[in-house]
């Protein structure tokens, strides 16, 4: 009786609507799509803070998003009001910060406790884009960032036009999720959505309508060329002169011995993905794949070869992934480790290699940054080569614009372009763009690994059977053609590898599974055929012209989202 009465205290304290937890009762979004395609946006929102004291909420909107193709949008907000239920004004600052525009509503001078109810308005533009045949409204309207539960969703879109080839779906859950925990009713011009269970913490719905391309005007997005640049011929060269000054102080890498020795173990406290990332400074599918072996090497996973019927005649292999160890210490330590996992099993234990086709590729993204986040912290560069890179090429985008609107003004003033404003800028612009590639610098210790990598490759790539024998006792030769396995991979020196230790050993790797009997150069031959398949699926998205009305979007997507909290 005691253990019921404790366990029940438990669930109450730990109870997302606890009584001093506060929640969101009810979540309503209004979109109305406006003739010029401006939206008109109204959010009603039923706050319960039971017993605690708050001065009110604060709502977060991102202001740039991207479409299912792939490209980038900025939206604008504008007229934005919120009242409470009596269309009473509340205090409200509104700020921006980097990406997102926060909306803090409430007085510092005065605490609220129950339920308040919210309303906040406004007018956004740029929201739609086109895809090709079609034009879209891909909307969060539930942002993924609240941090407290949501009871009941609902959100409805009102179009100004009533038109056979609309198309519309929604997706729920965390992030990058594509749950569909929604019922859909279509009224004429108006479509709404409602949840059918509740959102818990940093859940959200994003919803998509898509139509027939031509019904309104979709415009670009802000008018970029307002900002008036510059450019003359001598620019050119003080600039190259400049960027080649800042590699070489900067940009270089440091260190290193200046000369290749084999190696012939692995590197210390650095992953196959890491080395084949350190190598190019580019996460290539056959990095993330040699990763996996490695990870299945260690225990985490078993790959399992199996033959499934081609559509007409014949066999063709595929391949399971099973889940054998939990996520320990170790992988959670790992960020880019535990995410790889994380996108091949999410829920499952056991999934086929072909059922992550143009669904992994979602997580390559986080991979790429917590790898480059990991060689950073290791210290074999000064800087984040993502962050360097994406600083270059945010420059060299930015100065293309302001070149194209000197191209279009200036054929205001003169008769013909002046060919030295266009190639000044176009110069800056793609140099930005190629230094920036060269310029995440290694540090010293960077190099001298960049040249142990380098020395283990050679070993690699010029292994024969009596140096293996010569170099490695026979009950260690098993382990070290697994260890070396995943890092030949990454060199693309798997079958030479598997070559050398041919009728060196029999028995096959307790973590992979053939059809076949064994030996190492049919293990290499599968190895290879899984990587191939693997570097293909793991790296496929969806085509460009998919949509998110079409099934090609995800919880989070969208513009609009964000979240917010109480304060």
């Amino acid at each position: 009786m005691r253990r019921l009465i404790f366990l029940t205290l438990l669930l109450i304290i730990f109870s997302p609507f606890s009584s001093w937890a506060w929640y969101i009762k009810y979540y309503d979004v209004e979109i109305k799509v406006e003739p010029s395609s401006e939206l008109k946006i109204v959010e009603k929102l039923v706050v319960d803070f039971e017993d605690e004291n708050k001065h009110g909420i604060y709502r977060d909107i991102p202001l740039d998003f991207y479409d299912p193709s792939g490209k980038k949008h900025r939206i604008e907000i504008k007229d934005i009001l919120v009242t409470n239920q009596n269309l009473n004004s509340y205090q409200t600052k509104i700020s921006k910060h980097k990406n997102t525009l926060r909306i803090k509503i409430g007085d510092p001078n005065k605490l609220v406790n129950g339920t308040q109810f919210y309303i906040i308005s406004y007018k956004v533009k740029y929201a739609l884009y086109n895809l090709g045949p079609i034009d879209e409204l891909y909307w969060n309207a539930i942002g993924t960032g609240w941090n407290v539960p949501i009871k009941n969703v609902t959100a409805k879109v009102i179009l100004p036009f009533e038109d056979s080839s609309i198309q519309f779906t929604c997706y729920t859950g965390a992030f990058g999720r594509i749950d569909k925990n929604c019922k859909i009713k279509k009224e004429k011009q108006a479509i709404l959505f409602t949840l059918t269970q509740p959102l818990s913490a940093h859940e959200g719905m994003t919803i998509a309508v898509g139509w027939k391309a031509g019904l309104i005007p979709i415009p670009e997005g802000p008018p970029w060329w307002k900002n008036p640049w510059i450019y003359t011929f001598l620019y050119i060269i003080l600039f190259l002169s400049f960027m080649i000054w800042l590699w070489w102080t900067k940009g270089r890498d440091i260190g290193g011995k200046g000369a290749i020795q084999t190696q012939y173990f692995p590197p210390e406290n650095l992953t196959p993905l890491e080395a084949g990332t350190l190598i190019d400074e580019k996460v290539d599918g056959r990095d993330i794949v040699a990763e996996i072996i490695d990870l299945a090497r260690r225990g985490y996973l078993k790959i399992i070869e199996i033959e499934e019927p081609k559509f007409l005649f014949g066999k063709k292999i595929n391949y399971i992934l099973e889940q054998t160890k939990k996520f320990d210490t170790v992988i959670q330590n790992n960020p880019f480790d535990l995410q790889i996992l994380s996108g091949i099993f999410e829920d499952k234990s056991r999934v086929k290699l072909s059922e992550l086709n143009k669904k992994f590729y979602r997580f390559i993204p986080l991979i790429k940054k917590h790898v480059f986040s990991s060689l950073t912290s290791k210290g074999f560069f000064f800087k984040n080569p993502l962050n360097v890179r994406n600083k270059y090429t945010w420059l060299g985008a930015i100065v293309f614009i302001f070149t194209i609107w000197i191209m279009i003004g200036s054929q205001f003033l003169y008769s013909t372009l002046p060919f030295p404003i266009l190639l000044s800028g176009l110069v800056t612009a793609f140099g930005l763009l190629i230094f920036g590639r060269f310029m995440p610098r290694k540090t010293s210790k960077g190099t001298e690994m960049l040249e142990y990598l380098k020395g283990y490759e050679e070993f690699i790539t010029k292994v024969e059977r009596d140096v293996i024998e010569k170099l490695f006792s026979p009950e260690k030769i098993p382990e070290v053609f697994e260890v070396t396995l995943p890092f030949a991979i990454v060199f693309g020196e798997g079958d030479k590898w598997a070559e050398a230790f041919e009728s060196l050993f029999t028995k096959p790797p307790r973590w992979y599974e053939g059809t076949d009997s064994f030996s190492t150069v049919y293990f290499a031959h599968s190895l290879n055929n899984f990587t191939s398949q693997a570097s293909q699926i793991f790296t496929t998205s969806p085509r460009s012209s998919s949509s998110g009305s079409g099934g090609g979007g995800f919880s989070g997507g969208g513009a609009g989202g964000g979240g917010g909290g109480s304060w």
